[in-house]
């Protein structure tokens, strides 16, 4: 999370877009460290339940999954 962020109490950032680190919570999730790491609470039976389908920042299927899985090493 930014610095600036977390200690101002205007909650803006100096560096805005350019900033390399998250702003808010739903950043955090589609930052490449994080994005598709999990799997999605609708995950495996209710996956067509998703409210956010294909922008959702979860993984919908084994394939979109963006960390190694332990039954697959």
């Amino acid at each position: 999370m930014c610095e600036q962020i977390t200690k101002n109490k205007s909650g803006i950032c100096s560096k805005d877009d350019l900033c390399q680190y998250s702003h808010n919570y739903v950043e955090m999730l589609y930052r490449p460290s994080k994005y598709k790491s999990k799997f999605c609470d609708k995950y495996p039976h209710h996956i067509n339940e998703c409210e956010y389908g294909p922008y959702c920042s979860f993984a919908h299927s084994v394939s979109e999954i963006s960390v190694p899985l332990i039954h697959t090493l």
